[in-house]
């Protein structure tokens, strides 16, 4: 594994993509949730 073979780079590039892609999901479902129910307002 890359973890074992020490390859740095291939481990910050899947941390990365694994971060940018829960962020973007926690993000949209934050933005659903104002559609689910109306009386949600960002400030």
């Amino acid at each position: 594994t890359a973890i074992i073979n020490n390859d740095f780079p291939l481990m910050t590039g899947a941390v990365l993509v694994f971060t940018l892609v829960y962020v973007t999901a926690v993000f949209f479902i934050d933005v659903l949730y104002a559609f689910i129910d109306p009386r949600i307002r960002y400030s």
